[in-house]
């Protein structure tokens, strides 16, 4: 045997496993069992510790298990499994949805489905209670739920359900038909179906049962009705169709 060729004495340079050259057991290319980086059995070289510094998990530097890329399964900021920067609990500064700045979770911008503005179910932004400062239907600035201008349909002056500024039951100052400011319902003139003087629905204004005072038949202050000058038709005392001022059948005025 030649003892400078003899691998147990480990004399043999192209086959030395404790510097590698031996094909079957070389530590550099892997094919050592007890010192394999590619199983993890090299302890200085071993990707499940993170010691592989080409293949360190805890650097990132493991193309299979870089938490920086999101590819290791334990510590993955893509599914919140990272405790660092973990996106369910707000600590990835990049994906943090405290601060607004995880883009699927923002509540900025309300795509966050917890802290939504949009949908009200942020606390601090919500329109629905009226706590967002930009969107608060309680002082009128929120665009679409605005009772200032009529586009928040449960306190919607427009179609009356806003119960202050309501033009139904009159409590609304501006559009009031109890007051007579309401231009589409002004009793004052007569654009108020329910309550137009004009064609006499207006209970307390109606010419035609004499409740109006400026128009009333009664006491003779109906222009268009009035007994006194002859013009209603119904009591008027030319043609003697005043009950009260008719000529006796038969006779006619040249014959008086």
């Amino acid at each position: 045997m030649d003892p400078n060729r003899n691998l147990k004495t480990r004399k043999d340079p192209s086959r030395n496993f404790k510097t590698g050259t031996d094909p079957s057991r070389n530590f550099k290319t892997g094919t050592d069992p007890s010192r394999n980086f590619m199983t993890g059995t090299d302890p200085s070289r071993n990707f499940m510790t993170g010691t592989d510094p080409s293949r360190n998990f805890m650097t990132g530097t493991d193309p299979s298990r870089n938490f920086m890329t999101g590819t290791d399964p334990s510590r993955n900021f893509m599914t919140g499994t990272d405790p660092s920067r973990n996106f369910m609990t707000g600590t990835d500064p990049s994906r943090n949805f405290m601060t607004g700045t995880d883009p699927s979770r923002n509540f900025m911008t309300g795509t966050d489905p917890s802290r939504n503005f949009m949908t009200g179910t942020d606390p601090s932004r919500n329109f629905m209670t009226g706590t967002d400062p930009s969107r608060n239907f309680m002082t009128g600035t929120d665009p679409s739920r605005n009772f200032m201008t009529g586009t928040d349909p449960s306190r919607n002056f427009m179609t009356g359900t806003d119960p202050s500024r309501n033009f139904m039951t009159g409590t609304d100052p501006s559009r009031n038909f109890m007051t007579g400011t309401d231009p589409s319902r002004n009793f004052m003139t007569g654009t108020d179906p329910s309550r137009n003087f004009m064609t006499g629905t207006d209970p307390s204004r109606n010419f035609m049962t004499g409740t109006d005072p400026s128009r009333n038949f009664m006491t003779g202050t109906d222009p268009s009705r009035n007994f006194m000058t002859g013009t209603d038709p119904s009591r008027n005392f030319m043609t003697g169709t005043d009950p009260s001022r008719n000529l006796r059948p038969g006779w006619t005025r040249a014959g008086i």
